[in-house]
C-alpha cells in the first residue's frame, strides 16, 4: 500500500542436484527390482533343474577332480547307493567304486584331461556291501574351476538281460548243432538255403558251405518238388503257416535220401514272406523196411495162396478177418466180407448151438492159452457146414504170431469117409464072422 505499482516478492531455491538424485534413486530402485526379477527368475530356474535333476533315472554326481570327493548328487544316487545326501558329500569316490584305485583314479583324470569325457564300465556298492555294474559317463567341466560331472546307469537288468540272452544262444546253439534232426533256413522267394546245421549237411551229404550256394528245389527230387512248391505257396500266401511232407532229397553220389520234413513261416503274420525254416528227420530205413515188409508180405500172400489147406488170419483180441486164401473160399465157400470177424463166423460154420457153443468155449480156451505162451493153439478136429450146406471134417491148426492169429483148416473129409467105410466094412465082417 502507498505504492503506485504493486511489488512481487519470491525466493529461489536450486533443486537440480534433487531431481539428479531423485532420478537416480528411481533408476536404482527399477534396476533391483529387475535384479530381484531376475534373481527370483533365476532362482525358479534353477529349482526346476534341480528337480528335474533329482527325478533323472540316472545317478548324477559332482565330483571334485583334486580330491574326489562329492560335491554334489542327485536323489537316484542317494537311493541307488543307499546313503543319504549329507553322507554321500563327505564321502570319496573310493567309497562306493570297490573298482577304483589311486593309479586307476590318476589314470582316468588324465584321459578326462585329453579328451574332455569318457564313458567306461565299473562296479558300485551300495551301503549294505551290495555291489552292481555301472556305466559312468564322465565329463570335465570348467566354470570357476574344474569340476567332474558323472552320470551312473545302473546295468543290473542289461546284463541280465544279456546273459540270459547269451544263455538262450549257448541252448540254442547246442539243439543247433547236436541235435539228432536236420535244420535248415531257406529264402521263401528264391529257395536259396541261408544255413543248415550238422546233422542236415549229414543227410543230404553236401558241407553247409556246399549248400549255400544251392536251393531247396536243386537238391529236391524231381518227381517231389511240385508237391513241395505247392505247400510252399500256401505257406506264402497265407492259407497256412506250418506245412508237413515226405519228399526225397539227391545226394552228389546219386544216391536218395528219404525225409519228413516240417517247414514253419519265419515271419509275422500280415508282413512279406522273408525266409522259413526246414526240420527235416532222415525216414529211409523207414521207408527201405516199409518196402522190405512189403515185398514180403507180397511173398507171403504169394505162398498162403498157392497153399492147398485154407488159410485165415485174423487180429488178436478183436479177431477181426484179415486175410482167406483161395483154398479156404474153394473149401467152404465163404468170404471173409460175410464175416468180418471171428464171432460172425461161428453161427455160419456150426449152426448147432449146442455144437457152437462147444466149438466157442473150445477155441477160446486154446487161443487165451496160446496168446499167453505166443505158442501154437492146441490142434482141434471140427464139422464145419459149407455155404452149401454140405460139411467137411476138418483139422484146425493155429498159431499166434505178433499181433496176428493163423489159422489153417485141413480138410480130413475123404479120410473121414475112409474110416468111416472101414468101420462098417470091419463091422460088417465082424459081424459075418461071428455068423458063421
Amino acid at each position: 500500500e502507498g505504492v503506485a505499482t504493486p511489488i512481487v516478492r519470491g525466493m529461489a531455491h536450486d533443486v537440480t542436484e534433487q531431481r539428479e538424485t531423485e532420478k537416480r534413486l528411481r533408476e536404482v530402485s527399477e534396476l533391483l527390482l529387475s535384479k530381484v526379477r531376475e534373481s527370483e527368475h533365476t532362482i525358479r530356474e534353477l529349482k526346476l533343474f534341480r528337480t528335474l535333476v533329482d527325478h533323472c533315472n540316472d545317478a548324477i554326481e559332482v565330483v571334485d577332480p583334486e580330491t574326489l570327493r562329492f560335491l554334489d548328487v542327485n536323489e537316484k544316487a542317494c537311493s541307488e547307493l543307499g546313503y543319504s545326501r549329507e553322507e554321500l558329500l563327505s564321502m570319496r569316490v573310493f567309497d562306493i567304486d570297490p573298482v577304483v584305485t589311486e593309479a586307476s583314479a590318476a589314470k582316468t583324470l588324465e584321459k578326462l584331461r585329453k579328451s574332455g569325457s569318457l564313458v567306461m564300465d565299473s562296479l558300485h556298492r551300495r551301503k549294505d556291501g551290495i555291489t552292481f555294474p555301472v556305466e559312468v559317463s564322465m565329463k570335465r567341466v570348467q566354470l570357476e574351476r574344474d569340476y567332474i560331472i558323472a552320470i551312473s546307469r545302473d546295468l543290473s537288468e542289461r546284463k541280465l538281460a544279456e546273459a540270459r540272452l547269451r544263455a538262450s544262444q549257448d541252448r540254442y546253439r547246442a539243439v543247433h548243432d547236436r541235435s539228432p534232426v536236420g535244420i535248415c533256413w531257406v529264402e521263401t522267394a528264391t529257395g536259396r538255403l541261408l544255413g543248415a546245421n550238422p546233422k542236415y549237411c549229414e543227410i543230404i551229404g553236401r558241407t553247409e558251405q556246399d549248400l549255400l550256394g544251392r536251393t531247396f528245389q536243386s537238391i529236391t527230387h524231381p518227381d517231389d518238388l511240385a508237391m513241395n512248391l505247392e505247400k510252399l505257396q500256401q505257406l506264402v500266401e497265407g492259407e497256412v503257416r506250418h506245412f508237413e511232407m515226405e519228399k526225397r532229397y539227391l545226394r552228389p553220389d546219386g544216391s536218395v535220401r528219404w525225409a519228413a520234413v516240417e517247414v514253419a513261416a519265419m515271419w509275422a503274420e500280415g508282413d512279406e514272406p522273408v525266409w522259413h525254416m526246414a526240420i527235416v528227420q532222415d525216414i529211409t530205413e523207414h521207408k527201405q523196411a516199409e518196402e522190405a515188409l512189403r515185398r514180403s508180405e507180397r511173398t507171403q500172400k504169394l505162398i498162403l495162396d498157392h497153399l492147398s489147406v485154407g488159410v485165415i488170419l485174423s487180429s488178436v483180441g478183436e479177431e477181426r478177418a484179415l486175410y482167406q486164401n483161395p483154398k479156404f473160399l474153394e473149401l467152404f465157400g465163404y468170404s471173409i466180407g460175410q464175416f468180418p470177424t471171428v464171432a460172425e463166423w461161428w453161427p455160419l460154420a456150426y449152426p448147432d448151438p449146442v455144437y457152437r457153443e462147444w466149438v466157442c468155449r473150445e477155441w477160446q480156451r486154446h487161443i487165451t492159452e496160446a496168446a499167453r505162451t505166443q505158442g501154437e493153439i492146441e490142434p482141434m478136429e471140427l464139422t464145419i457146414t459149407c455155404h452149401d450146406g454140405t460139411k467137411k471134417y476138418v483139422r484146425v491148426l493155429a498159431k499166434v504170431i505178433g499181433d496176428r492169429n493163423f489159422v489153417t483148416f485141413i480138410d480130413l473129409s475123404e479120410r473121414k469117409q475112409v474110416e468111416e467105410a472101414l468101420k462098417k466094412s470091419e463091422e460088417k465082417f465082424s459081424k459075418a464072422f461071428r455068423q458063421s
